[in-house]
């Protein structure tokens, strides 16, 4: 009896104890058995919470992120404490947002950054950012211009950029020698005045908006060179799309001589061909074939590409072509004149059959360049008749040798209703 009594008295010392008890009643109790607690008469004081461990500041983005320019990544922050902010410390590379515990990097240009997380407790933390240049699938950089130019002086001479990516710029090295100019893709060079030959090739230098470059050295000769610069006809002619086989006729200059382009995919040009004592080359215009346009050539805002005569003597003659109109063109058989280039004696007449084409078909004769057209060397029908044979054909009749020269030559072009052309030559010889 006595012990049980002792262990009795030990526990309700105990819980009198965590009641606040000990002899007084009125201490706080601090225990949760606050029925127990009461039943004592001890005041009952709920037992303070335990307060929640903070965990470390996070995100699911890792230390270094590669973001393409103009792409967003998302991410998730957690931990620390309150709201989250992101700042980005390079925001012409790239920018940082935070909504609610989305991260969000978004890349702007080539480069790389910091991103700085911080939560309203101050903690903080950072992730690199890599924003890498953009990979071109476009062609390298380049131009029709050939490493090293020779033009006269005042002489001027066109090529085609092409490749890398547009805008292009072109700078001279020298500009009180050498002028060039760009115009969308066609590259311009002109030499100025000189009474002597420059002594040093001035350099030409096209840049892309990349930063890609090509150059080009340009040689400009003095006024010593002997005869005639070369001049060409016509200088200048507006068509449209799918005509082909355009006649540019020239004389002067010094042989051999060399036909350029300045757009050898939409406006390709054949090689010069004998006419007399004067030459003669031709163009085709395939604007669709050369490639889509940013905006399609119209009449009042033509395509415009400069086709260049050079002789031996770097000597320089330019027509402009314009193309005033965009179409498919039609799916007909190609021109064909028989026979051909041909001669006759003043007097005679020739008979010329067509193929190909389309009708109806219409004829020009076009006098040597120093023969005037009032005193005709050939005289051709207007318009390609259609005979019993099924076939189209026109007369020329030969009628001078253009003055006092043994020979002349007439340019004959058959145009079809599709736009295609035909050019031969009738060599008139004179009556023995």
């Amino acid at each position: 009896m006595t012990i049980r009594s002792k262990a009795v008295l030990v526990w309700g010392s105990v819980f009198l104890s965590a009641c606040g008890g000990g002899g007084d009643s009125t201490s706080p109790c601090t225990s949760n058995i606050t029925g127990l607690c009461a039943s004592l008469g001890a005041t009952v004081t709920p037992s303070s919470p335990t307060s929640p461990t903070t965990t470390a500041l996070y995100t699911t983005a890792p230390n270094s992120v590669t973001v393409a320019r103009g792409a967003s990544a998302t991410y998730t922050i957690g931990g620390g404490s309150g709201s989250y902010t992101a700042t980005s410390s390079n925001t012409s590379v790239l920018k940082a947002e935070v909504s609610g515990t989305t991260l969000t990097i978004q890349g702007i240009s080539a480069g790389t950054a910091t991103v700085a997380i911080t939560d309203s407790a101050g903690q903080k933390m950072s992730i690199s950012a890599n924003v890498p240049a953009p990979v071109s699938d476009a062609a390298p950089l380049y131009t029709t211009a050939p490493t090293a130019v020779t033009l006269p002086s005042s002489g001027m001479v066109s090529y085609q950029i092409g490749g890398g990516k547009a805008p292009y710029t072109v700078s001279s090295g020298n500009p009180s020698v050498v002028s060039a100019s760009v115009n969308g893709q066609i590259l311009t060079i002109s030499a100025l005045w000189q009474q002597s030959a420059s002594s040093t090739p001035t350099q030409i230098t096209i840049v892309d908006t990349t930063g890609a470059r090509v150059t080009t050295a340009v040689t400009v000769l003095g006024r010593s060179q002997t005869g005639t610069p070369p001049s060409i006809y016509p200088a200048s002619i507006t068509v449209s799309d799918c005509t082909s086989n355009i006649p540019f006729v020239f004389t002067g200059g010094t042989a051999p001589f060399t036909v350029y382009t300045g757009d050898g995919a939409r406006v390709p040009v054949s090689a010069p061909l004998p006419f007399g004592p004067d030459s003669y080359f031709t163009a085709d215009i395939q604007v669709l074939v050369g490639g889509a346009f940013r905006e399609p050539p119209t009449s009042a805002n033509p395509y415009k590409v400069i086709l260049t005569v050079l002789d031996s003597q770097s000597r320089a003659a330019t027509a402009d072509v314009l193309v005033g109109s965009q179409f498919a063109c039609p799916q007909t058989a190609r021109l064909d004149v028989q026979a051909g280039s041909t001669v006759a004696k003043v007097g005679e007449k020739a008979t010329f059959h067509i193929s190909g084409g389309q009708p109806p078909y219409t004829v020009k004769s076009r006098n040597q360049l120093d023969v005037p057209d009032t005193t005709p060397i050939a005289r051709a029908d207007a318009s390609a008749s259609l005979g019993s044979d099924g076939q189209y054909a026109f007369d020329v009749t030969a009628l001078s040798t253009g003055g006092a020269s043994l020979t002349g030559a007439a340019l004959i072009t058959v145009t079809s209703a599709d736009g295609q052309m035909k050019n031969l030559v009738l060599t008139v010889y004179p009556q023995p």
